[in-house]
């Protein structure tokens, strides 16, 4: 079984793209919002296409992680103990 701790989430470097692209995500959530508010159609369409394709990019990536790192622990009884 696994330790559970605070952190879990980003203690390995290979999540940290996954959290940099749900990060941009957000970003362009926000500016396509302001688009919208602002009247700028087009901006708006772009940014919220940008929005969905780095939201399922880092969850993918994330996704891809856990699973690897799953299955990774299950093969492997001797667990990490500490940083």
């Amino acid at each position: 079984m696994r330790r559970r701790h605070t952190g879990e989430g980003i203690e390995d470097d290979v999540n940290v793209s996954g959290f940099v692209l749900l990060g941009f995500g957000v970003v362009a959530l926000a500016l396509a919002l302001i688009g919208a508010g602002y009247g700028a159609g087009v901006w708006a369409v772009v940014a919220a296409i940008a929005c969905a394709v780095l939201l399922l990019a880092g969850t993918a990536v994330l996704a891809v992680e856990w699973r690897r790192r799953r299955s990774h622990s299950l093969s492997d009884p001797v667990e990490r103990q500490g940083h």
